[in-house]
């Protein structure tokens, strides 16, 4: 989430691995990604060396949470299983695929 909150405010990130997994992310992409807490330091080096690097990773991290996270685009995910289920149709494998 605080990963998503970052791409909101076009901050460029740099993250562990591990807090970006299941968001649907590319390493110098949308942000910078370290194996360990020992290569933070270096990824943020690059990043300080390379204003452009955080500009184009941040318009694209804005432009995937626009498109992915976006208050409508959620409410629209939550409502289909929703209007589903009141017509009758079962949404369980549309909600297991929001959801995983």
């Amino acid at each position: 989430m605080k990963i998503l909150q970052a791409f909101a405010h076009r901050c460029p990130v740099v993250a562990m691995w591990l807090a970006a997994q299941g968001i649907g992310l590319n390493d110098g992409e949308h942000l910078l990604l370290a194996d360990d807490a020992d290569g933070l330091p270096t990824a943020s080096l690059r990043l300080l060396r390379d204003p452009a690097l955080g500009r184009n990773m941040a318009a694209h991290a804005l432009e995937l949470c626009r498109r992915n996270y976006s208050h409508a685009v959620v409410a629209a995910r939550i409502q289909r299983p929703d209007a589903d289920a009141r017509a009758g149709r079962s949404s369980a494998s549309r909600w297991w695929t929001l959801v995983a």
